[in-house]
């Protein structure tokens, strides 16, 4: 898969972490500027961070953000901001995971109001919402989204996704952060780098370049799993696909708790390394401090056991520091992978069978499908739109367990959250109809002028 898409260049290997940001942000925000729903993905936070940053910077320089800045948690928005909702509110109907656009602020009363990316309509949250947080996480009431993890990610559909290829990422979260999108997806990547190494000895020769360290992790993840991902499959084959999609969901709290135990792992084992890299460059230090001389001047060997015993007292507290730091990772919980394995098969077995119902509703589209999109059109740019918003339309039917054969969509229901996925798959519906109707009138358009000029011509 990952030579696919160096075969159709949607792969950037730079030759350093900054240098993968900046491209990433940078290719992003060509798309994000042109009106396109962009969003860039990584699996670290402290990456989202970054990223985030970074596009916000590009924002402020052409003049997109308010000047007026409302502070919650650790960051600012203006008007202008895209963020991410991180509680759920049944009272405002603002959901966890959703991205939204600030349309106003303010700052005496700690007050915005936010247009709806993945929901419409608007809602005004108060400083009480504000000052909430995430039981779950701690993470505040919103957060900058132009960069998202890929946990968060999950559910999303984009124009384009900007993909940070990650050696750590799972198979699973492959398959996620590559399936966002209902246009382009676009990797990024650096070779395989040893960053304590390089300041004090010279490139090893076995390191690798390009996505091969990346995609030799994915796949051992996939050699060790593979049974039990048959063995899963076998287990959810018989199972309806609305029973399989509340099983998605309850699995959501379990896959969040396995994210973060890899997370906390992965960030003692890198506080560790950045220890073992201090130690390494005191040691160079040291070698750099002149041998002393037979005729050595007073202050010269004064200057020379200062920078010894400051060399010795950092080095000590850095072993200290990383021996402390091993200490507490051995009592970690153990990284488990159980509930994102099996939410990947079941959403893997999801996209199976709406792909079988789409293609199923090509062939012979159901009255509902008709009544909603009408027949399959010819032109290929709109039989593309069609496809996908039948796929949508089957996708929530299977998921919800809707039989009507009158209506797509099946009755609202009167549960909050499903209301909600409800209300959004009507909204994914409805921009589908306005893009085929916005073709149909610009192929009447083509049309019109090429008779008009068939005419002059006579």
């Amino acid at each position: 898969a990952l030579a696919i898409y160096q075969g159709a260049e949607r792969v950037t290997v730079s030759d350093d972490p900054a240098a993968r940001r900046e491209a990433m942000a940078a290719d992003w925000w060509e798309r994000y500027r042109q009106g396109g729903d962009a969003l860039m993905l990584a699996k670290r936070n402290a990456e989202v961070r970054e990223l985030n940053q970074m596009a916000r910077e590009k924002m402020r320089a052409e003049a997109r953000l308010g000047a007026e800045e409302i502070r919650v948690g650790e960051a600012r928005f203006a008007v202008g901001d895209q963020v991410i909702t991180r509680i759920n509110d049944q009272r405002l109907q603002v959901f966890n995971r959703e991205r939204w656009r600030i349309a106003e602020v303010d700052v005496s009363s700690r007050r915005l109001v936010l247009d709806g990316i993945d929901t419409a309509g608007r809602v005004g949250v108060d400083s009480v919402f504000l000052e909430r947080v995430n039981p779950r996480d701690g993470a505040p009431a919103i957060e900058h989204a132009y960069a998202a993890t890929i946990y968060q990610a999950q559910g999303a559909t984009l124009d384009s996704a900007f993909v940070m290829a990650d050696p750590s990422m799972t198979r699973e979260e492959f398959y996620v952060a590559t399936s966002r999108t209902r246009g382009d997806t676009f990797l990024y990547a650096t070779p395989e780098v040893q960053l304590a190494r390089e300041e004090i000895a010279p490139p090893s020769p076995y390191l690798r370049g390009g996505l091969e360290h990346i995609a030799e992790a994915a796949e051992r993840s996939g050699a060790q799993t593979a049974a039990m991902d048959e063995a899963l499959r076998s287990r959810f084959a018989p199972i309806p696909s609305d029973q399989l999609a509340s099983q998605l969901r309850e699995l959501d709290l379990e896959t969040w708790r396995e994210y973060r135990g890899e997370e906390a792992n992965r960030a003692h084992a890198e506080r560790v390394a950045e220890y073992k890299q201090r130690i390494e460059l005191l040691a160079g230090q040291r070698e750099k401090i002149p041998a002393p001389e037979r005729r050595e001047r007073r202050a010269d060997r004064a200057e020379r056991e200062r920078r010894e015993r400051d060399l010795d007292r950092r080095e000590r507290w850095a072993r200290e520091e990383a021996e402390r730091l091993r200490a507490a990772a051995g009592e970690l919980p153990e990284v488990r992978h159980e509930a994102r394995a099996e939410a990947a098969v079941i959403e893997s077995v999801l996209a199976d069978r709406e792909r079988l119902a789409a293609a199923a509703a090509r062939v012979s589209p159901p009255d509902y499908i008709k009544r909603e999109l009408g027949e399959r059109p010819r032109d290929p740019s709109k039989a593309a739109e069609w496809d996908e918003a039948v796929r949508g339309v089957e996708g929530y039917r299977q998921r919800n367990g809707i039989v009507d054969r009158d209506n797509a969509l099946g009755t609202r229901p009167k549960e909050p959250a499903r209301a909600h996925e409800h209300d959004r798959a009507q909204r994914q519906l409805e921009r589908s109809q306005r893009q085929l109707r916005l073709h149909q009138q610009r192929a009447q358009v083509r049309q019109h002028s090429h008779d008009v000029g068939r005419s002059l011509g006579r």
